[in-house]
């Protein structure tokens, strides 16, 4: 240290500073910065802090930094021959404060030291070759590689400096290459170096299944920067190398690191969920099964028919492997799973027999179990009693672990730890560690006090921490309260700051949603959306953009509306098949105001994500807005409907409102309104739907059929009902009489229920008029009821039917006629039956001419 400090003197050549390197060393010591040194013994700093301020005061004492003092000093370091063997260097030291100390510093600074050590290490490359070939595995060069300021100047420099340190590795030590390039990816902090990557993968290709290479393909597995392909290149080789070497442990953290990964390819998560599966059957009693385990539960729903022999494994893992630590991975993963079925006993007796062996004593894990099993719904008394109990205990014996995940859970169960939580809430000042608590509490149902405690406790959060990437609480907030008020108003002002900070990132589609679902005509928001789109617009999370937009396309300003329908079909054209576009096409196709070509386009996309989702138990809100479309070409609506009756069979308890839509005119075909009618009639219809389902099933199912006459059977009996004929009733009876191909005692039956009524219901009486053995009876109360209400708008189907053939009774001939003639003056030509009822009285009153005032012809 004494001679580095002589050489940056003697390069400063300040005549007035008069002291040398050993003066300066003591100096320092007596000031307390540096310890030891004693005998020529090592020298410490007493704290990073004092190196830091050392080095702020000399390479930035103004606002520019100062780059000729950087190589200046790092001259002095370089040239040290004074080191022991045993010794680190003081340059490879002085690499790494210098590291950490240009991270802390703004843009500015950091710029101006990145470009001072790249053109020092360009100047001293020759000399910074030789140090690292020296010495081949040295930390040196994956100091250098690893951060600010160094690694801009060692990738321009990498093919004088890296490429031979790495080919000298290669040449002398061939099988440590793999784990020196994996301690050099570890080491970066970022994205990965193009040249690194490359040189990694190289090597992967030259040793694909050696031992060594294990800890290269974990490395790259955590490792920042690589592109999909890449990703699948390194992932594919796991299933190899875990066969091969299957009784490692690094096997199982490799299996689990992979399929774990957030971009694997569909056909390579295949493979390795076959070959994780394949090695925990092989190795169902390995220390480290929970790692593949809870990968694979993780997965579960790409498992297929090996999902319930997964399960089965990790249970049998879990009791065999009772105290081992891992047993808390396993079963989180099991608990938070709401389709156990059998195995829902044994995985909550697990998870309550797991707490009890440890409720005695401080046990980290126990918050991982004790959160997924509190915040299970189904749990019996005596279960939540033991939950509750254990969690208790465990807050009583960890004192110093986050209490946030479990008294989050725990509220569920124990009102009486509201108190503790809102003890909790109101602490200043504001951990950052506070968020899990809130969030959870946010997603919770809690009591209105308590819920404004959350609220402003995650505002005051916000404030503190908010503007950070992660906008997860941001999310949750803005779920949990809805304008008018003062919490949203702070909640989306602080969302819509978030959004412009860091508005083009991929998760700020969930904030988008929020904000566009509750107040979908702020026009800030929306353009921010349309922003977001612009550069997003094929991203799969764009589904949660689109949805609200579209919902609320009426309400758009300029020209959104169309940029919003652009964006959702262009997105479409390539999403159509995921899941969900039927969040997207739902309110699309609801849209009246399609054009043709666009209409066309947005059918098409319908029919692709019908292929994989007609079974889908959210199918019926794709298919009610595709029914309800007038320009539904003819084939899709066959299909449409088939597929609508379908899922009405496969979701009986859901049939409405879909049935109503798919009962409307035109009607489904016979063969679809025939397969409707046992799944319709299982169960008594009731509500504004029954009349729409009915009506629809009257005019659709073919007559001389089994299903034909159960449905009219079941008709008279829904329109019998109890009490008086109501107003839904009568809608029924009007178009039940209306239908044809009723038998006798049909007739009868619903003749009696309309003569029956106290009140005359014109339509239906018109209805009752057309029936021939009825005609004379429905025409006497027809006559009595017209007299004073002639001019009603709804006694135009009434005298319609006395009027055509065979008419009214002569002797009331005359009364009809004028009656029509009232109405007519009344209602004038702008109602819809003007023009028939003109046309019946212009007939009437001609055959009334022809046959001279003899009688009519009452043949039937």
């Amino acid at each position: 240290m004494e001679a580095a400090v002589d050489r940056a003197l003697a390069r400063r050549a300040d005549e007035e500073f008069a002291l040398l390197g050993h003066s300066v060393v003591e100096l320092l010591r007596d000031h307390g910065w540096l310890l030891g040194g004693a005998a020529g013994g090592r020298l410490d700093l007493v704290h990073d802090i004092v190196a830091d301020g050392l080095l702020g005061a000399c390479l930035v004492p103004g606002p520019t930094v100062q780059s000729r003092t950087v190589g200046e000093l790092l001259d002095a370091l370089l040239d040290d021959t004074g080191q022991s063997d045993e010794a680190e260097p003081v340059f490879t030291q002085a690499v790494r404060h210098l590291s950490r100390w240009t991270t802390d510093q703004d843009d500015r600074v950091r710029a101006g030291v990145e470009e001072a050590c790249a053109r020092w290490l360009e100047r001293r490359a020759e000399t910074i070759g030789e140090l690292l070939t020296a010495d081949p595995p040295a930390g040196t060069a994956y100091d250098l590689m690893a951060r600010t300021p160094w690694q801009p100047g060692m990738l321009r420099l990498w093919d004088r400096l890296v490429a031979p340190w790495l080919h000298r590795i290669e040449e002398q030590r061939p099988a440590d290459l793999p784990a020196v390039l994996a301690q050099a990816v570890d080491k970066i902090t970022g994205p990965l170096p193009a040249q690194l990557v490359h040189a990694a993968l190289t090597c992967l290709e030259a040793r694909p299944a050696a031992l060594e290479t294990g800890a290269l393909l974990q490395a790259l597995l955590h490792a920042e920067g690589l592109t999909p392909q890449q990703t699948a290149m390194v992932a594919d080789r796991v299933p190899d190398w875990a066969r091969r070497h299957q009784r490692e442990r690094r096997a199982a953290l490799l299996l689990a690191a992979a399929l774990g990964h957030p971009d694997l390819t569909p056909e390579t998560a295949g493979r390795l969920r076959e070959a994780a599966w394949r090695w925990t059957r092989d190795n169902e009693h390995h220390s480290a099964g929970s790692l593949v385990l809870a990968a694979l539960l993780d997965r579960e729903g790409e498992l297929g028919p090996s999902a319930e022999a997964v399960r089965d494994a990790a249970l049998t893992w879990v009791v065999r492997q009772s105290g081992n630590p891992g047993v808390s991975f396993v079963l989180p993963r099991l608990l938070r799973r709401t389709d156990l079925g059998v195995h829902r006993n044994r995985v909550v007796g697990l998870a309550l027999a797991w707490l009890h062996r440890r409720r005695n004593r401080p046990n980290r894990q126990g918050s991982f179990v004790l959160r997924p099993l509190l915040q299970r719904a189904d749990l019996t008394e005596e279960e939540a009693a033991a939950a509750v109990g254990h969690a208790r205990k465990w807050l009583e014996l960890n004192p110093d672990e986050p209490h946030e995940f479990v008294l989050g859970a725990l509220l569920r169960w124990d009102r009486s730890a509201e108190e503790r939580v809102t003890e909790l809430l109101r602490q200043e000042p504001v951990p950052e560690s506070r968020r899990h608590l809130l969030a959870e509490l946010l997603r919770d149902h809690l009591p209105r006090g308590l819920r404004r405690e959350v609220a402003d406790a995650s505002l005051r959060w916000l404030r503190e921490f908010g503007m950070r990437p992660d906008s997860e609480l941001l999310h949750w907030l803005l779920r949990a309260v809805s304008p008018p008020g003062e919490a949203w108003a702070d909640a989306s002002a602080l969302a819509v700051r978030w959004l412009r900070r860091y508005g083009p990132v991929p998760e700020a589609s969930f904030l988008l949603d929020d904000l566009l679902s509750a107040e979908p005509d702020r026009p800030e928001t929306v353009q921010l959306a349309l922003e977001w789109l612009e550069e997003h617009a094929l991203a799969p999370d764009a589904s949660y953009v689109l949805r609200p937009l579209l919902w609320h396309h009426h309400r758009l300003a300029d020209d959104h509306p169309d940029e919003t329908v652009r964006h959702a079909l262009h997105w479409l054209a390539k999403h159509a098949a995921s899941d969900d576009a039927g969040f997207v096409l739902e309110p699309l196709l609801s849209l009246s105001s399609l054009g043709p070509g666009v209409a066309g386009r947005a059918l098409e996309a319908a029919g692709v994500w019908l292929e994989g989702h007609a079974e889908a138990p959210n199918a019926d809100r794709l298919l009610r807005p595709l029914l309800a479309r007038e320009d539904l070409p003819p084939a899709l609506r066959t299909r449409a409907e088939n597929l609508a009756a379908a899922w009405i069979a496969r979701h009986p308890g859901r049939r409405t409102p879909l049935l109503p839509v798919l009962l409307a005119a035109p009607g489904p075909g016979p063969e679809c309104a025939t397969a409707l009618v046992p799944h319709v009639l299982a169960e008594p219809l009731e509500g504004k739907h029954a009349v729409g389902i009915l009506n629809g099933l009257l005019y659709s199912v073919p007559s001389g059929t089994e299903q034909r006459t159960a449905l009219i059977e079941y008709t008279l009996d829904w329109v019998a009902g109890p009490g008086p004929l109501n107003k839904r009733r009568d809608q029924v009876l009007r178009h039940l009489l209306a239908q044809r191909d009723l038998t006798g005692p049909q007739l009868d039956r619903a003749a009696g229920l309309c003569m029956a009524d106290g009140k005359v219901r014109p339509y239906t009486l018109a209805e009752l008029l057309r029936h021939a053995r009825w005609r004379e009876t429905a025409a006497s109360r027809a006559l009595e009821w017209l007299p004073g209400n002639s001019t009603r708008s709804s006694s135009d189907q009434l005298l319609l039917a006395l009027l055509r053939p065979p008419g009214p009774p002569r002797d009331r001939d005359g009364d009809v006629r004028r009656w029509t003639r009232e109405w007519l003056e009344a209602n004038g030509p702008g109602h819809w039956s003007w023009q028939p009822l003109t046309e019946a009285l212009r007939q009437a009153e001609s055959a009334g001419e022809k046959t001279d005032g003899g009688p009519h012809d009452r043949s039937v």
